[in-house]
């Protein structure tokens, strides 16, 4: 993600947990290692761009909330729609401070491949993944799905602002 960012123009700062493999998997793509983001107490851009660990991705955004994350953008399994926790109904998990605005989900699949993935092997998946948007300038308003992705046609004019 990150390169691809760059390529279009934009400045990223990227980052990863793991020290010393981020220079095999991403050589080009300037990535930090040895940078876990719960040691952040201070978001050090305005902006969020992740596929964080879904494990963990209530407190992943809890914590983007309580550094003074302004924006963010988030591509996680369709799946966390789900979860009684999530929003507050009781349940397991850890109750979100911050609720999604905007949904863009894909109607294809989306194949996510490791990091040193070299091309030779293809894989498939029936998972649907989306983009999920936080903007603070519209915390705690309903979420909405303006655009739904398909087929390389991943931008969408709104997404991008």
């Amino acid at each position: 993600m990150a390169f691809v960012l760059r390529d279009a123009g934009y400045t990223v700062t990227a980052t990863t947990i793991f020290d010393g493999r981020h220079e095999k998997a991403f050589p080009k793509h300037r990535v930090k290692g040895d940078q876990d983001f719960f040691d952040v107490t201070v978001s050090p851009k305005p902006n969020l761009v992740s596929n964080p660990p879904f494990e963990i991705i209530n407190e992943i955004v809890n914590h983007a909330y309580n550094i003074g994350v302004v924006k963010m953008a988030l591509l996680l399994n369709i799946k966390f729609v789900g979860g009684q926790g999530r929003w507050g109904f009781g349940g397991r998990g850890v109750p979100l401070l911050w609720r999604p605005c905007r949904i863009y989900p894909f109607a294809d699949r989306v194949t996510m491949y490791p990091a040193d993935w070299d091309g030779s092997t293809k894989n498939s998946t029936t998972e649907t993944y989306a983009w999920f948007i936080w903007d603070r300038s519209c915390d705690g308003q309903q979420a909405v799905i303006p655009a739904v992705l398909f087929s390389g046609n991943y931008r969408v004019a709104e997404a991008a602002e």
